[in-house]
């Protein structure tokens, strides 16, 4: 379609755990009125609706809230992510949006939080293991074409050491983000969906960030130079283990369920 809609799901710590939500919401007769802060909006900048999470006399609830043509203030201060793309503050002052912006039910922010999380977190696994693959595969032909000591430097052991444990690691990591996916649609409890894309996140942050640093090491300097493509990779992976929920988080949820 041609509307961008963007979660805005960071609180006052940074993470998007509801207890620290920075706005607030107040229903009237002609819907809701809301005033605080998001942070870290990922391209807040351009984005038509943003789903943001507020503080309610009923709880949490979660508001699509128009940019663009919102009745009231809406002022947004773009900074860059170090992934490169836009994230945003984004300060609400006596927005008013009607009942028909909530999702879900006033005081059901949770679930639709979850929920979200639930997509997101599959999302970016799936793009990280997408990434570390890429990484693997640069770094092994780069292995075979760089010459040290007479010899290209895939020929020494701990190079090849970091070769197979990179492709080890895209493997493993890739059948858990596959097994995520697969867990949106399939018709299994949502209590071993949730685990299962939280063990593919986990995975991707950990495994993948371990790659690119071993890349980083097969590279040399040549891999830390703004001409070479490898810091796009690598400042993406960084980043993105942040985003739908960081590997505490995730493992908290695991550790929940044992």
């Amino acid at each position: 379609g041609e509307t961008v809609a963007v979660p805005a799901l960071a609180g006052s710590d940074g993470t998007s755990n509801l207890d620290a939500v920075d706005v607030r919401g107040s229903e009237t007769s002609n819907g809701w009125v809301l005033s605080g802060n998001c942070r870290f909006v990922p391209y807040g900048n351009s984005a038509d609706i943003a789903l943001i999470p507020a503080e309610t006399l009923a709880g949490a609830t979660v508001f699509a809230v128009p940019m663009k043509a919102a009745e009231g203030t809406v002022n947004i201060e773009s900074n860059k992510m170090a992934s490169g793309a836009p994230a945003c503050n984004i300060e609400l002052n006596e927005v008013v949006v009607p009942a028909a912006s909530v999702l879900g039910e006033p005081g059901g922010g949770r679930d639709v939080v979850e929920h979200m999380t639930f997509y997101g977190a599959t999302a970016r696994a799936v793009q990280m293991v997408g990434a570390g693959s890429a990484v693997t595969d640069r770094t092994i032909a780069y292995a075979k074409e760089r010459r040290q000591f007479g010899r290209p430097i895939g020929a020494f052991q701990v190079i090849q050491h970091y070769m197979a444990d990179m492709v080890t690691k895209v493997k493993s990591a890739k059948h858990l983000a596959d097994r995520a996916a697969w867990a949106l649609t399939a018709d299994i409890d949502a209590g071993s969906a949730s685990r299962i894309v939280s063990q593919a996140k986990w995975t991707a942050n950990t495994l993948m960030n371990d790659i690119v640093w071993k890349a980083h090491q097969s590279h040399g300097a040549i891999g830390f130079t703004w001409e070479h493509d490898l810091h796009l990779y690598t400042r993406r992976i960084l980043s993105w283990r942040a985003d739908f929920g960081d590997s505490d988080s995730h493992i908290e949820k695991l550790a929940r369920t044992l």
